[in-house]
């Protein structure tokens, strides 16, 4: 089945969603009304049906154009369809319309960093943190955009105030130990790992970065408890077997590295990492210390933007709780979205 044929066959069934079903009743009796297109809209756009979700947003809009939500949430489904132009359009017509809301700076900031705008989009976060200068998410967004510039002493500055505004954010204490890492200051990233698993202590990617940490630290042991738990918590991580039978290697464990990198091929056959070392190891050349750079090479998927949006499936439940977006004014469409930035453990 081709893509467009699965598009087709989704709309139906999700056309038959009752909640779908109930908006559009009310639209055949209130065909002028925005709000039930816009909360239709927000409900294919929850489905993944954005182009149902654009065609809805749009009538609301025609019905109600200074509403700055429907705007947002239009900008949304482009931005998810990676039409990032006509994300950041929409966005700029809800600054435009209300320019003394550090939401939709956030907003638009988020589409210009998805677009490679980066310093567009620290504009748009600076202006959000003038406008509100306790907002928490726009210091976080704002440092992750210092870190992908790499501008790593700027962003830890940015992270450092959004642990102070909100201290119980787990998300924030991973950002920054990644700036830290890049810096090679892995002993405050270890701390800032630390705090993160103790504030979410099934989280598995946490041990994943620190396991990282200690590996460059050259704390072997300890890494290798890490990268054990994140086996635990996430059995299918193909990246946690090689990364602990890589260290293995690095302590002459030669056949637990073995067993690791077969369970990390038996869950990813193109596992970069366990096929590499496999290699070695087969043509008998695995005496000399493992080279430290391949394992960062093979780690290198976890800062790409494609890696993102799997990424984000995992503890998109937990961010949405520690950095949602304020609410909306009452009789507005409520927001949906999450902010769509990414965290990757650095090695």
């Amino acid at each position: 089945m081709d893509n467009s044929v699965r598009k087709v066959a989704n709309e139906q069934e999700v056309s038959r969603d009752p909640v779908i079903q109930r908006y559009t009743e009310i639209i055949g009796h209130e065909s002028d009304y925005p709000f039930a297109y816009a909360d239709r809209g927000y409900a294919y756009l929850e489905r993944g049906c954005y182009d149902l979700a654009i065609k809805d947003f749009t009538e609301a809009i025609s019905l109600a154009p200074e509403s700055t939500t429907f705007f947002c949430q239009r900008g949304k489904a482009y931005r998810m369809k990676c039409q990032y132009d006509l994300a950041i359009k929409d966005f700029t017509e809800a600054v435009n319309l209300a320019p003394n809301d550090a939401r939709y700076y956030i907003r638009r900031g988020e589409a210009f960093w998805w677009n490679e705008q980066y310093d567009e989009a620290i504009k748009d976060y600076t202006e959000a943190i003038r406008l509100q200068p306790t907002f928490a998410l726009a210091y976080v967004s704002r440092g992750d955009t210092y870190r992908e510039v790499g501008r790593y002493d700027e962003a830890i500055e940015d992270f450092t105030q959004a642990v102070w505004l909100d201290p119980t954010n787990f998300y924030v204490f991973g950002r920054r130990g990644d700036s830290y890492m890049r810096k090679n200051q892995y002993e405050q990233a270890i701390e800032d790992y630390t705090e993160l698993i103790r504030l979410q202590p099934t989280f598995s990617y946490g041990y994943e970065a620190r396991g990282n940490a200690y590996r460059k630290k050259g704390q072997y042991d300890e890494a290798i408890k890490d990268y054990t738990e994140v086996i635990r918590l996430s059995p299918k991580i193909a990246l946690a077997y090689s990364s602990r039978g890589t260290v293995y290697l690095q302590l002459g464990k030669k056949e637990l590295a073995i067993q690791d990198f077969e369970k990390a091929l038996s869950i990813d056959p193109d596992d970069e990492l366990a096929n590499c070392e496999m290699e070695k190891i087969q043509e008998d050349i695995n005496e000399r210390p493992v080279d430290n750079g391949a394992l960062d090479n093979s780690l290198d998927f976890l800062f790409t933007k494609e890696a993102h949006d799997k990424v984000i499936q995992t503890f998109d439940d937990l961010w949405h709780k520690v950095a949602s977006v304020p609410a909306l004014p009452a009789g507005d469409v409520p927001p949906s979205e999450k902010p769509q930035v990414p965290f990757d453990p650095v090695v």
